[in-house]
């Protein structure tokens, strides 16, 4: 018996590795991920159409029941590192506990099944039908847990603010719990491992929109990115922020642009910190940034006075965040652009002022991380 959805699906994996092959934007460390968690993919559903070949053809086995048994226990072995793999992709904040926690939940799961090969632990196969036993219910919904504890910690975070993003990663949480209910309530295998291929194609959808939408400078949403979200907002209450560093033209003259890229960073990633939870920060040219919000105008203020002309978040070295910026409050029947517009000329005289008061010198500058 062929299983022709497992066909379409492990198509569907061969498409997306060779599409990560081809994408020079996501990190190779995010690829290596990728690449590894579709082989073993790969292996699971072949290992799935190879039990429905031997429950069809080795009757007369006298094994047969034994076999089948340990090609289950590898499926479900196979997993857990599709799971680790696939979703622990933001590891540059991941803590020593936190690290620690993954690389010992894992392997239990692992270890698990394949004692399961000897020792009926989560299910056994009697006369080609796989009978589960107790043991199962707790082993899934363990590993369901482990599931959706690391998409909410290192996808949920990444994407919190990206609302396409969030129905992709809503469509895995859907489809990965339908295909648990077909294999709690059904044994239907087919479809929970189909599940799972197809969760790893969204996933793929997600780090692919994130990548295709952030400034590799400074890790904030790009330009391609703010000229969608603004035709998105169109009919809507919004508050524009227009934000233009200043100094960044001294600090690329007389410290060199490795300095200036620096201070833009520094910048960016304070302020989006800073404004977490608030609204979406754009990165729109060299020294240019717009944050909307739908927040007024007067809860936004205070938090941009903490940050204006204060130091930035020390991990990124020692700038001092000089900035000019203007604040338009856009009604719903109002154009992005006329509400853009307005919010500039703010920023423009802010900046006019600034010049005219802050004269600075060189040598004033702060020394950036060495």
């Amino acid at each position: 018996m062929i299983i022709y959805s497992h066909l379409i699906e492990i198509a569907i994996l061969f498409y997306i590795m060779y599409s990560l092959r081809q994408d020079q934007i996501i990190e190779p460390e995010v690829k290596k991920n990728f690449y590894i968690s579709g082989v073993f993919l790969v292996c699971l559903l072949t290992g799935n159409q190879l039990w429905q070949l031997v429950a069809h053809l080795g009757n007369e086995w006298p094994n047969q029941d034994f076999i089948l048994n340990t090609i289950d226990s590898i499926c479900y072995a196979f997993i857990p590192p599709v799971i680790t793999l696939l979703l622990w992709i933001n590891q540059k904040n991941v803590t020593l506990q936190q690290r620690i926690l993954v690389h010992m939940t894992g392997p239990w799961f692992i270890l698990i099944a394949i004692l399961n090969i000897w020792i009926p632990l989560i299910f056994i196969t009697k006369n080609a039908q796989m009978i589960q036993l107790p043991g199962s219910m707790i082993y899934t919904a363990l590993e369901v847990l482990y599931f959706l504890w690391l998409l909410y910690r290192y996808y949920v975070h990444s994407f919190a603010q990206y609302p396409k993003d969030k129905v992709l990663l809503t469509m895995v949480v859907i489809i990965v719990v339908i295909g648990q209910i077909a294999e709690a309530h059904q044994n239907d295998y087919t479809t929970s491992w189909g599940s799972i291929a197809i969760a790893y194609y969204f996933l793929y959808r997600a780090v692919a929109n994130l990548y295709e939408n952030t400034d590799q400078l400074t890790h904030v949403f790009n330009y391609y990115s703010y000229v969608n979200h603004m035709r998105s907002i169109e009919k809507k209450n919004m508050t524009i922020i227009a934000f233009d560093l200043n100094g960044l033209k001294q600090y690329n003259d007389t410290e060199g642009h490795q300095k200036g890229d620096e201070y833009l960073t520094a910048f960016a990633q304070t302020a989006q910190k800073k404004m977490w939870g608030k609204g979406m920060l754009f990165r729109t040219g060299g020294d240019e940034f717009v944050f909307l919000s739908p927040q007024k105008p007067g809860e936004l203020e205070p938090v941009l006075e903490k940050i204006l002309e204060k130091k930035c978040d020390p991990k990124y070295g020692d700038y001092l965040l000089s900035f000019s910026y203007g604040i338009a409050e856009k009604a719903a029947e109002e154009s992005t652009e006329a509400a853009c517009a307005r919010a500039d000329r703010k920023m423009y005289d802010m900046k006019m002022e600034y010049y005219r008061t802050h004269e600075r010198r060189a040598n004033d500058l702060p020394k950036g991380k060495e």
